[in-house]
């Protein structure tokens, strides 16, 4: 951030910048590329679409780009809500990358007065595992449009199980993550 504005002036400056964004520590090279982009200098393409087509940085990416007003340059194949809700549930409490992240479905949700789309998945940390439920959102209702709202997002650890119907794991979930948000809960 201090270097930045002698970008243009230093050569150095630039010879910096790209050997932070050649970092084999990707929180570096997305600072780096973030503060880049704020400041309208550029930035490989190919930066930016490696940390979106990732399902453990598409989320931190967006929202990072949200705050500095810089969403022109997050891919459009990456910026869709099942993508995104994707993406806050495999960032969800630093879980390790599970083998499989799976579409249930997704259903119409209200919290602190906000309306949106929440999204249900199944996954699972180990080929061997039982599927266990996640649950992502909120995102608008205008499906057209992503949010980086992610504080319904969840990894529940409960078990997927065959003599419950799938449909009601998902609501008692849901309402258990929705009824935290409301002082008397607890």
């Amino acid at each position: 951030i201090l270097l930045v504005p002698f970008y243009d002036d230093n050569n150095n400056v630039p010879k910096f910048f790209d050997k932070l964004l050649q970092s084999k520590d990707d929180e570096v090279k997305m600072n780096t590329a973030i503060v880049l982009l704020k400041n309208n200098k550029t930035v490989a393409d190919s930066i930016v679409l490696n940390f979106a087509a990732a399902d453990k940085t598409r989320g931190k990416l967006y929202a990072a780009l949200e705050k500095v007003k810089r969403t022109d340059k997050f891919p459009a194949a990456y910026k869709t809500q099942e993508l995104m809700a994707r993406s806050f549930l495999a960032m969800e409490r630093g879980y390790s990358k599970p083998d499989s992240i799976v579409l249930i479905a997704k259903q119409r949700a209200a919290y602190n007065n906000k309306k949106g789309t929440v999204y249900f998945f199944k996954y699972r940390q180990k080929k061997d595992d039982g599927w266990k439920i996640g649950i992502s959102g909120l995102q608008p209702e205008n499906e057209n449009e992503v949010s980086s709202d992610d504080k319904l997002a969840r990894i529940t650890d409960k078990k997927l199980k065959e003599d419950k119907p799938v449909d009601e794991h998902m609501q008692e979930q849901l309402k258990k993550i929705i009824f935290t948000y409301h002082a008397s809960a607890t």
